[in-house]
């Protein structure tokens, strides 16, 4: 069986309640704040993903695209990018579209992708 994705949430994204959420249907969540790297740049916050092998979640959709564009063109992997909306405000719609993407792309097929949150409805 695939190993499923672990997520990291960048200081943007990191809300609680969503976080609990996931930790009680068996994600691996790390969050900012529990790895102590609160105002660390954007591309530091993605190189720690990349480092612990896990998928950065973030509402920064600008910022990320970039730096996942670069990273690929430089031959650098990450565990994976998913970008969620500022509209999208409920625990439980994150969560279920979280669930779909768990459910259909395992750890590896992550590797790489710049997935919108948007687009697993």
């Amino acid at each position: 069986m695939p190993r499923p994705f672990r997520l990291y949430f960048d200081e943007d994204a990191t809300w609680n309640a969503l976080l609990a959420a996931l930790r009680e249907r068996g994600f691996d969540v790390l969050a900012v704040r529990d790895a102590k790297r609160q105002r660390s740049s954007d591309e530091a916050q993605l190189e720690f993903a990349a480092s612990e092998d896990r998928v950065l979640i973030t509402f920064n959709a600008g910022h990320f695209s970039v730096l996942h564009r670069n990273w690929i063109q430089q031959g650098k992997d990450h565990g994976g990018i998913v970008v969620m909306h500022q509209s999208l405000r409920s625990v439980g719609e994150v969560q279920r579209r979280l669930i779909r993407i768990r459910a259909a792309l395992s750890h590896e097929q992550m590797r790489n992708q710049l997935i919108f949150l948007s687009n697993w409805a």
